[in-house]
Order: structure tokens, then C-alpha cells, then sequence
């Protein structure tokens, strides 16, 4: 059995950039505007992706969206199974585990 954490894993998009550090902390940066924000979770994150305004992070057990342009408030629903891979588009985002396959989700935020 091997069992691992991420940590130190950078996504971008335009000029935001999230870091997601050792402490299971992410760090929003806008280098645009230079500011910056920080989310804390309390379980392990499995995934992240952002694009299209939105950054979508994963949990063991829920799903964050967040809108980039209102960060502090972001959108949660419980996960049934491990999510394997994230996809985005313009408007919609979609979900993928081992058990239940594809999950298609609209951005509603």
C-alpha cells in the first residue's frame, strides 16, 4: 500500500494563481492586482483545476467551486465516490470517477 498527500501543486489561469501548500492550505494570487487570498481545508485535497473564471477543487468527500471573482463564497456538494479527473469549458465542468463514470455540471454561480 502506498499512501501519499499533495501538496506544493500550482494551477494558473490568466493572471490568478493558486498554490496549494504543505499545510492543506491554498493561496489565491491575482498578479494582476497583487492581492491574494487564502482557503483552508480540513480534509486532504485530491484535485484542483481553474479555467474560465472558476477554480474547482476536490476533497475525499465534496466538490468546492469557486468563482474567481467572489472567492470567499464558494459552492459545495457531497461527492459519492473518488473523483479521478476534472474537466472544464466555458460553461460547464465535468466530474469522473472509477464507479458512476462521467458527472456533466453547469457552472451555477
Amino acid at each position: 500500500m502506498i499512501l501519499g498527500n499533495l501538496v506544493n501543486k500550482t494551477v494558473s489561469w490568466q493572471n490568478i494563481e493558486v498554490t496549494l501548500d504543505e499545510n492543506n492550505k491554498l493561496i489565491v494570487t491575482d498578479h494582476q492586482t497583487d492581492e491574494s487570498a487564502e482557503i483552508d481545508f480540513r480534509e486532504k485535497l485530491i484535485d484542483m483545476t481553474i479555467g474560465y473564471n472558476f477554480l474547482i477543487v476536490v476533497t475525499s468527500n465534496q466538490c468546492h467551486i469557486y468563482n474567481l471573482a467572489y472567492i470567499q463564497s464558494p459552492y459545495k456538494f457531497d461527492l459519492k465516490e473518488k473523483v479521478k479527473l476534472i474537466l472544464t469549458s466555458p460553461k460547464y465542468f465535468c466530474l469522473i470517477d472509477d464507479n458512476n463514470g462521467i458527472y456533466v455540471y453547469r457552472y451555477i454561480l
